[in-house]
């Protein structure tokens, strides 16, 4: 399992935690919307955010 941290403008965090195998298409979509200035993505159950209001991306090891 994987923690996906997004960072947003304004000190906004939003996590989630996916498998392992999950982590690299929303990560990629992240990007993608950050880089085509998407301004709204489904980033995971019930949480939207803007992409192009990203700052960072983390992505750390979860022991579940």
């Amino acid at each position: 399992m994987r923690r996906i941290r997004v960072i947003l403008e304004g000190r906004w965090i939003v996590d989630s935690i996916l498998p392992e195998d999950e982590v690299e298409p929303v990560v990629d979509a992240c990007k993608k919307g950050m880089r085509e200035g998407v301004t709204c993505l489904l980033f995971d159950i019930n949480k939207y955010i803007n992409p192009s209001k990203i700052v960072a991306i983390e992505v750390n090891e979860v022991k579940a």
